[in-house]
């Protein structure tokens, strides 16, 4: 299935080739899943996996470096929500999706970095699927 974007100029020498080896691909992808699942420490430091996780790690730890984290994550994301008074209906023709939190620790400092990300599978727009999909390499593939 390609979801007719092997019709666009920009895909169709692309296309044939990856449509031959998804296989090896999708098994990639999982085993890459997996890793992520299983990986508890970047750096010797210690990653939460839920927001409760990291306000665990914070008061383990005697300090807020996760929490801060979080705050300043939705500090600046914030400006792109419209968040809805008690009692408010949502838009007409709206979609809920869920969100969820993704953290990690910087190589340069250790910071500790949080990020918010949307399912952005769960949306139904007029536009191409390709066109909202953004994929990021990791270091590990580079």
């Amino acid at each position: 299935m390609t979801h007719d974007i092997d019709t666009e100029p920009a895909f169709d020498y692309w296309v044939p080739r990856t449509l031959k080896t998804r296989g090896s691909m999708i098994s990639l992808v999982k085993k890459r899943q997996t890793r992520y699942l299983k990986k508890t420490h970047k750096f010797g430091v210690e990653v939460p996996k839920t927001v409760e996780g990291a306000a665990e790690l914070d008061t383990r730890n005697g300090d807020t470096k996760w929490t801060d984290a979080i705050l300043k994550e939705m500090t600046n994301v914030r400006v792109a929500l419209d968040i809805l008074k008690d009692g408010d209906c949502a838009h007409i023709g709206h979609t809920q999706i869920k969100c969820h939190l993704i953290f990690d620790v910087k190589i340069e400092d250790f910071r500790r970095k949080a990020r918010l990300v949307a399912g952005g599978h769960m949306i139904m727009i007029d536009t191409p699927k390709y066109m909202n999909y953004s994929s990021v390499v990791g270091r590990e593939r580079i």
